[in-house]
C-alpha cells in the first residue's frame, strides 16, 4: 500500500515525529494531487505547506479543498496539471486570444 494511488474508501494515517520528517516524506516521491495535515500546531502546518509542493491541501478534514467549488482542484507534475471548478475551470479549459486594432495607415 502508499505504492500507488488508492481510488478507494481508505486514508492511510502517517505520523511523523516532526514537521522535518513531514516534509521529508513529502519530498522525497512525486508531487502528490492532495496533502492531508492532522494538527493543531499553525507553526507546524504553515512549515508543511510551504515546504511541500501539492495539487491542494486539506488540514484536519478529508476532502474540503475538492468538495469547495470556489477553489482550484487539480494537481501539479505528475499528479495533473489542470485546474478546475469555478472561474478556474472557466480559465483553465479556455482561450484567451489578444486581439489589437490600429488605426488604418494613411497614404
Amino acid at each position: 500500500m502508499l505504492q500507488n494511488e488508492i481510488f478507494g474508501p481508505l486514508l492511510p494515517v502517517i505520523g511523523y515525529e516532526d514537521a522535518d520528517a513531514a516534509i521529508a516524506h513529502v519530498q522525497a516521491g512525486t508531487k502528490p494531487l492532495a496533502l492531508f495535515l492532522i494538527s493543531n500546531d499553525v507553526e507546524f502546518i504553515d512549515r508543511v505547506i510551504e515546504n511541500t509542493s501539492s495539487g491542494g491541501v486539506s488540514i484536519n478534514g478529508w476532502a474540503p479543498h475538492y468538495l469547495d467549488k470556489a477553489l482550484p482542484f487539480g494537481g501539479v507534475g505528475e499528479s495533473g496539471m489542470d485546474h478546475y471548478h469555478g472561474e478556474y475551470g472557466f480559465r483553465e479549459l479556455s482561450h484567451a486570444r489578444a486581439v489589437a486594432y490600429a488605426r488604418p495607415l494613411q497614404g
